[in-house]
């Protein structure tokens, strides 16, 4: 089991045909640089596959074997529609490559008169919502109340004050890789570029690494077998994907925990050797007089700095902190999800309960 990296994707439709090799090559450039920088993570890109953007991101992530989850803001027949004969293609081989395929949920009121731009607009925010960083082709236009585009997702992203809170977000939280991008319908060059935008820099890299780690960490443990300790029998969740995955993630999350508090407890049984051995050389110093104990005195002390320096840069209590609260917030979600519920237990987190899990 492990914790992908989302990838969401938005964007202009009306891209120029000269700049399309470029935008796809820094498109590549940033997914690849994911990839490397966090290797023990499974990526996925969240896209709708509308015409442009979409599709180009969507292509580039085929290529790279980056798994594709489609949410898209209506059927498929209907949304077929939008396409005209070039890019209908294109839209049916990225379905035809995508794991997942699904109508994005309406987070926002029905209106009394419901329109495409509607169903666009909740497409866009499911996307922001559900994803760690969003993938943005976009020309730095300012977003419209009512919008459904490219600035209107992007404000979705970096703003906490749409959706349902979101299952990454926190009220700093916010990343979206801009890459500038000039539409058709603009008399204005722009130059392309890509740059990240965040709404408390640095905050993105450390959630990244720390899902990294434990992916990484999680990849050491053997498989989990049938105990008795599972949090339903198995007959209850046997044909639910995701309870089997919560499940699963629950098991490495608190498997990995204890194990980094038998390493933190069997640390500070060694230091509590070590200061009894401190004491202990210093008394016999003290009684007998003789300079080899105050040399061993010295020793120790090197070899207990030495020790903490090592068992400080294990972070092992950190991680038994955060493995815990991660193993306890899924056995939460699992219970929520095994009666039916939607709810997602981040939301009901603390700014810094988010940031730990």
């Amino acid at each position: 089991m492990s914790i992908p990296i989302i990838i969401g994707v938005t964007g202009h439709i009306d891209l120029r045909e000269k700049d399309i090799p470029r935008l796809k090559g820094l498109v590549r450039a940033e997914l690849l640089k994911l990839k490397t920088e966090y290797p023990h993570s499974p990526t996925v890109m969240l896209s709708s596959l509308a015409a442009g953007a979409d599709l180009l991101c969507a292509e580039v992530a085929a290529e790279l074997g980056i798994a594709l989850k489609c949410p898209l803001p209506m059927s498929v027949d209907e949304y077929r529609l939008d396409f005209d004969a070039v890019t209908v293609t294109q839209f049916e081989t990225m379905l035809a490559y995508a794991q997942e395929v699904f109508i994005a949920p309406n987070t926002e009121p029905l209106p009394t008169e419901i329109s495409r731009d509607y169903h666009y607009r909740q497409a866009g925010i499911y996307v922001a919502e559900h994803s760690h960083i969003l993938l943005a082709l976009w020309d730095g236009s300012t977003a419209k109340p009512d919008g459904c585009g490219a600035a209107e997702t992007v404000a979705f992203m970096m703003r906490s004050n749409y959706g349902s809170g979101g299952c990454f977000k926190a009220t700093n939280d916010g990343a979206v890789i801009h890459i500038m991008t000039t539409r058709q319908s603009s008399e204005k060059e722009l130059p392309i570029t890509a740059r990240l935008i965040e709404n408390e820099p640095g905050s993105l890299r450390k959630v990244l690494r720390m899902t990294d780690t434990f992916n990484r960490d999680a990849a050491t443990l053997p498989d989990c077998q049938e105990n008795e300790y599972e949090l339903l029998p198995k007959e209850y969740f046997s044909s639910s994907i995701r309870l089997k995955g919560l499940s699963e993630l629950y098991h490495k999350a608190d498997s990995l925990s204890l194990n980094f508090q038998k390493q933190y407890l069997k640390t500070i049984g060694y230091f509590s050797v070590f200061g009894v051995l401190l004491v202990l050389s210093f008394l016999l110093y003290d009684e007998l007089e003789c300079d080899i104990f105050l040399l061993c005195y010295g020793i120790l002390i090197i070899v207990y700095f030495l020790a903490f320096m090592f068992a400080r840069r294990s972070k092992a209590h950190t991680y038994y902190l955060q493995y815990r609260v991660l193993s306890e917030a899924m056995r939460v979600q699992f219970y929520l999800s095994a009666t039916g519920s939607n709810e997602n237990i981040g939301n009901s987190f603390t700014w810094t309960q988010k940031q730990d899990s």
